[in-house]
């Protein structure tokens, strides 16, 4: 199968790597990268880009499976009544931050594809938003 730089760019992006992430973890310049994506130059992107994208994708998928079985198995055992998932959301400071989000929004797509109803929270916001709720209704 012909690997185009646009495939490069979205995949890259699918998986929540930027330029500078995948140059980094390559041990070459952004530009290289740059270069490996910009329509209308010569320059391809080295087997070591895709395994890396590939490898990257892949645990994507695992995380957002578990995520989908933990949630699925969590409404048969409770019924069918719709609740909303919370998923973390990080802060994007690192690479593992910037990938990890992407495996969150893609887990969402599917958990919102199932009918659930499902809201990004930051570490520690989730009990601090349902807190908040609680004591509204209280009072």
């Amino acid at each position: 199968m012909d690997r185009t730089k646009a495939d490069l760019r979205a995949l890259r992006e699918t998986a929540g790597i930027t330029q500078s992430d995948l140059a980094n973890m390559m041990g070459v310049a952004r530009r290289s990268v740059v270069r490996w994506e910009a329509d209308g130059n010569a320059w391809s992107a080295p087997d070591e880009a895709w395994e890396i994208i590939g490898r990257a994708l892949d645990a994507q998928a695992e995380a957002v499976a578990h995520a989908v079985g933990i949630v699925e198995e969590a409404r048969g055992a409770a019924g069918a009544g719709a609740r909303t998932i919370d998923l973390l959301y990080r802060y994007e400071r690192t690479a593992e931050d910037r990938m990890a989000n992407a495996s969150a929004r893609a887990a969402a797509t599917v958990l919102r594809h199932l009918g659930h109803r499902v809201r990004f929270c930051y570490e520690g916001e989730s009990a601090a938003a349902d807190a908040a709720a609680e004591a509204r209704l209280r009072g």
